[in-house]
This record gives structure tokens, C-alpha cells and sequence, in this order.
């Protein structure tokens, strides 16, 4: 009987062993499943980081467009109120020198037609129908103003 129990117990162990082998090739393939997925993981974290670190760059680059482009438009602010000014001074120059074109040709009137009333005469009168009228203030051309009469 020894020698069966012999066998018995050489029988077990080596299920045993085989056991083991299994269990470790199990573990093994475990393991090795874990290490592509750590490795596919550790790929996909670099790409991204990558990515994230042109991401970065890109913003800085947008950054600095975006700071370059507020500061043309300051200047293209400050340039709009340049103009702007000056557009007002040069809108009063030209209402002054009309003013003055008027007084003179009113004087001129009364040089070369001294019975005439130049009091009914207004720089802010149009001739419609023959007629001293206000100038409408909507009006985008004088298209009702009559041609000057000169033999009148």
C-alpha cells in the first residue's frame, strides 16, 4: 500500500504543480492583459498630452492675435476720434465760410441794387415757385428749388 499512497500523493502533486502552472499561466496571461492596457493607456495619455501642450501653444499664439488686435483697435479708435474732430471742425469752417459767402453776396446786392429790401433776404431760405420758403431740414436735395430768374 505504500507504494499506492506513494503514487497517490505523486499524483497530487503533480495536479498540484499542474495546478500551479495553470494558476500562473493564468496570472501571467492576467498580467500580460494588464500591461497592454497600461501600455495602450500610457499611448493614449502621451497623445493627448501632446495635444494638450499644441493646444496650449495655440492659445498663447491666439492670446498674443487677440492682444495685437485690441490694441489696433485703440488705435483705430483713437484715429475714428481724430476724424471725427476733425470732421466737425471742417463741417464749422464750411457753414462759416457759407455764412460769409452770403453776406457777401447780400452786400453785393445792395451795391449794385441799393432800393432793394435785403432784409427779406434769409440764409436759411430756399426759392421754390419763385417764393422765399424754409428749407426743410429732411430734405436730401433742394429738388423743388426753381432756377434763379434772372430777368426778374
Amino acid at each position: 500500500m505504500t507504494n499506492i499512497s506513494f503514487q497517490i500523493v505523486t499524483l497530487r502533486l503533480l495536479c498540484m504543480g499542474h495546478t500551479a502552472e495553470l494558476m500562473g499561466a493564468e496570472e501571467s496571461l492576467k498580467v500580460a492583459t494588464l500591461e497592454k492596457s497600461l501600455k495602450e493607456k500610457e499611448a493614449v495619455i502621451i497623445d493627448v498630452t501632446a495635444k494638450m501642450k499644441s493646444g496650449e501653444s495655440e492659445i498663447a499664439n491666439l492670446q498674443d492675435q487677440i492682444r495685437s488686435l485690441q490694441g489696433q483697435i485703440k488705435e483705430h479708435d483713437n484715429e475714428k476720434g481724430r476724424m471725427t474732430s476733425q470732421i466737425h471742425e471742417l463741417e464749422n469752417d464750411v457753414l462759416e465760410m457759407f455764412a460769409t459767402g452770403f453776406d457777401r453776396a447780400v452786400s453785393q446786392v445792395v451795391a449794385f441794387a441799393p432800393e432793394f429790401d435785403v432784409g427779406k433776404l434769409d440764409v436759411t431760405k430756399i426759392v421754390v415757385n419763385r417764393e422765399l420758403v424754409e428749407d426743410e431740414a429732411d430734405e436730401l436735395e433742394d429738388e423743388n428749388a426753381a432756377p434763379v430768374d434772372k430777368e426778374a
